[in-house]
């Protein structure tokens, strides 16, 4: 196949990577650049035995040496004066026992370890110089530091080795040794007895599969797949040949390219549903043409809800994609991340394709030294080439956020690029990628619980839930969505997963007051109620605190307030299809009214815009707003004017 690579999809990744920005990432870039760097001196590493402890300023010479006889033996004390602190040497217990037991002593402002720091790292790879796109020295006429700042990156991560990466191409030489400690091994499949041994329906598959030949052995005999690879992920710091972006990580060879350059739709798709089953969560896939179906964007979805990444080359025939669509780049999903090429001076390689709406970013795809097959290596150019540094990156980004979306991953890589003239208005984020800014911008804090939760009876069927909302990063900023659910059995964290789900409006920020009412309940009933928040990276909140309500008949005065705004279901529940609902306003106001699933996705719109103050008749035939017809099961009816939201349980039984 060639490689090449609608604005419909680039208008919803767009909005998706606005989305993104817009619920935290911006906010986040301080905390994280100070959690981060903490992060990062973790990782270098500390001097067993010592520690760096900080006293009040009240703290006498007397008081420091008490603090000190905490400490079961002290070998020696170096003044660190500049900071009024000291630094201890110690025998007799752990850095981190010494660090609690100092920390616990009103005297001591603060005590650490005695970090390691390092230069920026550079392995020992003889042909690491070669790697302009990973640190550019100037080398072959390139610009200096016009580069992803790899070398900086790898001070804070050099990966996961338990990281899945799927080269979807014309396999990989899985036995190049710069490339060999890195290919993913299947536990659970016996090499070459020709049986199913872990029975997920790939014979011999011990590392990957052949879509072209049929077979378990994903060979490169076309040398593109392991040029790729070989960026992606060559192992780093191994005295060998080159470094990938990831050196840490598990590539597993996916073949469906032959040995001419050209596969199959059908075998793409044969080759994402492999990376599916067996866990890939990052697939590279350069590669494309001038046309594509329904079915192979419905695989990219497919994984892409499973949690996978798809990242795509922009393609090499120098046109505008926007105008002259090519696919996979081309398909709305927004689960794709395509890539063009840059070249050592920061210019738009003169080969590559562009897009400022189908196109994301560019990333190093001129003059790459990377592995071939047969333990060689080689310059190649191309679009092919700068999509798996970005491949790098996400992985990388993703050994240190892990709970991260693709969506989320794909949005953190493109507000972090280095904004370059020849990108701008070429691709959709006017940047080229940048390692170091990646894993800098990202967020590995969960939300807090939600405090504070409680119900008021409305009526003998309905309540009224209030909490105050968590934060985005524990207590401060905005967390990105809720999962609040119920059950007339007790709720904890074993079996939340398994009570009924309540579409929730999106928080607000830490701390604010949260209202939903519940209506459809069992009049004398006991309900049980629990939510949880996520962030933008998916980082999931610990379980609130899980209280019981019983539905009574409320007091007048709070009957009388429920009366201000409230929505009703008028028609028969359970019902054969749809229902009818009344809507009460007090005043005038902008509203939203709609149907979810129990998944609390929006199955149809059935009021939206200002409506006056009044009862407003509502109805849902059953349609849903792709057009189809919902089947039989829960759905909840919400309604949402300002502060006020109703959210009622209806039940479709169908024709």
């Amino acid at each position: 196949m060639t490689e090449t690579l609608d604005s419909d999809r680039y208008l919803m990744r767009r909005d998706l990577v606005s989305a993104a920005r817009a619920t935290g990432l911006a906010a986040l870039c301080a905390a994280a650049l100070a959690v981060l760097a903490s992060t990062a001196l973790a990782d270098s590493g500390f001097v067993p035995g010592e520690v760096i402890v900080k006293y009040r300023a009240n703290a006498t010479r007397a008081r420091r040496a008490m603090v000190r006889g905490i400490l079961p033996t002290v070998d020696r004390v170096d003044a660190l004066s500049l900071i009024g602190a000291e630094c201890v040497r110690f025998t007799g217990m752990t850095t981190e026992q010494a660090i609690a037991a100092l920390s616990a002593d009103p005297a001591v402002e603060y005590a650490q370890p005695n970090h390691i720091f390092h230069v920026d790292v550079v392995p020992n790879d003889p042909s690491f110089g070669s790697l302009w796109a990973m640190k550019n020295t100037g080398q072959g006429g390139a610009f200096a530091g016009d580069d992803i700042d790899a070398t900086l990156a790898w001070n804070l991560t050099t990966g996961d080795p338990e990281m899945k990466i799927g080269v979807i191409d014309s396999g990989v030489d899985w036995t190049h040794p710069d490339l060999a400690a890195n290919i993913w091994t299947n536990p659970g499949e016996i090499p070459d007895n020709f049986e199913d041994d872990d029975l997920n329906g790939y014979v011999d598959d011990v590392h990957g599969f052949d879509f072209v030949n049929g077979d378990g052995d994903p060979m490169d005999d076309y040398f593109h797949g392991t040029h790729v690879a070989g960026t992606i992920g060559a192992v780093g710091d191994n005295g060998i040949g080159v470094a990938g972006v990831c050196w840490r990580c598990k590539i597993v060879p996916i073949k469906f390219i032959n040995s001419t350059g050209a596969g199959t739709e059908s075998a793409a798709i044969a080759a994402l549903q492999y990376a599916l089953t067996v866990g890939v969560r990052l697939t590279n896939n350069s590669w494309g043409g001038m046309s594509g179906g329904q079915a192979l964007l419905d695989a990219i979805d497919a994984c892409g809800a499973a949690g996978q990444l798809f990242v795509n080359s922009a393609g090499n025939t120098r046109w505008n994609i926007d105008g002259v669509p090519t696919f996979p780049q081309c398909y709305a999903s927004p689960y794709i991340l395509t890539v063009a090429s840059t070249d050592g001076r920061d210019l738009m390689s003169t080969f590559s394709c562009w897009g400022p709406t189908q196109v994301d970013l560019g990333a190093p795809g001129s003059l790459i030294y990377s592995c071939r097959p047969a333990n060689t290596y080689g310059n190649l150019d191309g679009t092919s080439m700068a999509a798996p540094h970005v491949t790098g990156v996400a992985a990388l980004a993703w050994s240190l956020f892990p709970h991260a979306s693709p969506q989320a991953m794909r949005a953190l890589i493109l507000s972090a690029v280095d904004t370059i003239p020849s990108m701008t208005g070429k691709v959709w984020s006017n940047g080229r990628l940048n390692a170091y800014r990646t894993l800098l911008r990202g967020d590995g804090t969960p939300p807090s619980a939600a405090t504070g939760m409680m119900a008021e009876i409305t009526s003998s069927t309905s309540l009224r839930l209030r909490w105050n909302a968590p934060g985005d990063d524990g207590q401060a900023g905005t967390a990105t969505s809720y999962d609040l659910r119920f059950s007339g059995a007790p709720i904890d964290s074993a079996n939340f997963a398994a009570a009924t789900a309540l579409p929730a409006a999106a928080p607000n920020a830490a701390s604010v007051a949260e209202t939903l009412s519940v209506g459809g309940l069992t009049p004398g009933a006991t309900y049980w109620f629990a939510l949880r928040a996520t962030d933008d990276f998916d980082n999931v909140g610990p379980l609130s605190s899980p209280f019981s309500v019983t539905v009574t008949a409320p007091s007048t005065a709070v009957a009388d307030a429920a009366a201000a705004f409230g929505l009703r279901v008028v028609s028969a529940n359970p019902s054969p299809s749809g229902s009818a609902f009344a809507l009460t306003l007090p005043s005038g106001a902008e509203t939203d009214v709609a149907v979810y699933d129990v998944r609390g996705a929006r199955v149809r719109t059935i009021a939206r815009g200002l409506r006056p103050a009044g009862v407003h008749a509502l109805a849902w035939d059953g349609g849903t707003d792709a057009g189809g017809r919902a089947g039989a099961g829960v759905y909840f009816v919400q309604a949402r004017s300002g502060a006020d939201v109703a959210t009622h349980r209806i039940v479709v039984l169908g024709r």
